[in-house]
């Protein structure tokens, strides 16, 4: 069976019941998850699927029906519930390690231990189901679909306040907000809950990295509908199952260099003069920032030791003007420079993708002139030549010693 990878796209927010109709619309079979349902031994429990509009596109909306219930279930309550159902044991294990994930996040917020939280939304039927479904798709595609690889976007939270049973929170709900902890999300001007706690430990639980849609085939894709049909966007998440072979993935990550034609024809073989770095790309299109504050975001990027920063004038959405600011970095440094630009910046979405460099190979020398020693830089091209660069501040203080124009002092240094 061929590896894949399952790319989760929470751009538009993430819940219990759009991974559900995803899942389904993906391909997962909806009788799996009603047999899962069936065996949770909760009476009146059920299943139904619908296709629905979302902001004029097509999705698949899955609900989980049920009298209304009082139950406030506790971890162990939970936890007999998985151990009775249905689930694959692999299933089960996951099941048990997500709702033991619940439990911290809900005992951090209320300073309680896991086994004393009184689960109350969470702890409801429907959002059990939603879990143990979730867990149960996941797990089938890892099975039946070679899925190795799960990747998330950063993850849309929305913004406002909800109702709780422990009264009125901001959003995101503090649960949400403490499981997403260390993971890159970003807040809208849409006054909805689009993040809950059960799409929030789903997502975290099996995404290994976040970040944009990775260089490879998309073989299909299910579209799951939230409950809501909100006039700024299409209420839906999108899960993509992709075919990294097909790209990129059949030669190692250090012997393969991928053109925009996609070819796999490598650079530069055994050539000691020139060295492959890999990096990344992180950037955004603002039109909503000013110079000054470009500024100081710039320095900022600098301290972070940010490889490269540049802006790029361009014309965005509703005729406006504006700029790219892209960052060239470390991948270890990566979401750093994520997380600075959402702090600094208006941005509400980065694009960030691999990159490689090749690098002459270069050193620092001190070359005898006219104009006395010169410090600067002497490197080897790839057939063997040499060429020597003066450092601009050398330049600019001959100029000034000498009053001779910058451009002509650093024509007659450079050599090859």
């Amino acid at each position: 069976m061929k590896e894949a990878i399952l790319y989760i796209d929470a751009s538009h927010g993430v819940s219990g019941d759009m991974f559900l109709g995803a899942f389904v619309d993906l391909g997962v079979p909806f009788s799996l998850l009603q047999n899962i349902v069936a065996s949770l031994g909760i009476s009146g429990l059920t299943l139904t699927r619908q296709e629905v509009i979302r902001g004029a596109f097509r999705a698949c909306k899955v609900d989980v029906q049920l009298p209304h219930e009082h139950a406030h279930r506790h971890l162990a309550d939970i936890l007999t519930i998985i151990g009775r159902s249905s689930l694959s044991e692999p299933a089960k294990e996951q099941s048990s390690a997500v709702f033991q994930k619940l439990a911290a996040a809900e005992a951090h917020v209320h300073g309680k231990t896991p086994d004393e939280i009184h689960f109350h939304e969470v702890g409801a039927a429907d959002s059990i189901a939603d879990i143990l479904c979730g867990v149960a798709a996941f797990e089938w595609l890892k099975a039946n679909k070679g899925v190795s690889q799960i990747l998330a976007s950063p993850i849309a939270t929305g913004t406002g306040t909800l109702q709780m049973a422990h009264g009125l929170c901001s959003i995101p709900a503090p649960a949400t907000a403490e499981l997403l902890k260390g993971v890159p999300s970003f807040g809208t001007e849409i006054p909805f809950e689009l993040a809950t706690p059960t799409g929030a430990v789903l997502t975290t639980h099996y995404a290994t990295s976040y970040g944009s849609m990775p260089l490879a085939v998309v073989q299909t894709n299910g579209v799951g509908a939230g409950g809501r049909d909100l006039a700024e966007q299409a209420n839906v998440l999108t899960l993509f199952l992709m075919d990294p072979v097909a790209c990129h993935a059949q030669n190692s990550p250090d012997d393969a260099f991928s053109t925009p034609h996609g070819s796999q024809q490598p650079l530069f073989i055994d050539t000691p003069n020139v060295s492959k770095t890999p990096l990344c790309i992180v950037e955004t299109n603002l039109d909503d920032c000013d110079g000054e504050l470009v500024g100081f975001v710039w320095e900022r990027l600098t301290a972070l030791g940010a490889r490269d920063i540049w802006t790029t004038p361009i014309m965005m959405k509703k005729q406006r003007p504006g700029f790219l600011l892209g960052v060239l970095c470390d991948p270890e440094n990566a979401e750093q420079v994520a997380r600075l630009l959402f702090e600094e910046t208006p941005a509400i979405g980065l694009r960030v993708r691999p990159t490689d460099r090749y690098e002459l190979k270069r050193s620092k020398e001190i070359i005898e002139t006219n104009f006395g020693p010169v410090e600067g830089k002497t490197v080897v091209l790839p057939d063997g030549k040499q060429r020597f660069k003066p450092e601009y501040e050398e330049l600019r203080r001959i100029a000034r010693e000498t009053g001779q124009p910058l451009l002509e002092i650093r024509t007659s240094l450079a050599r090859k």
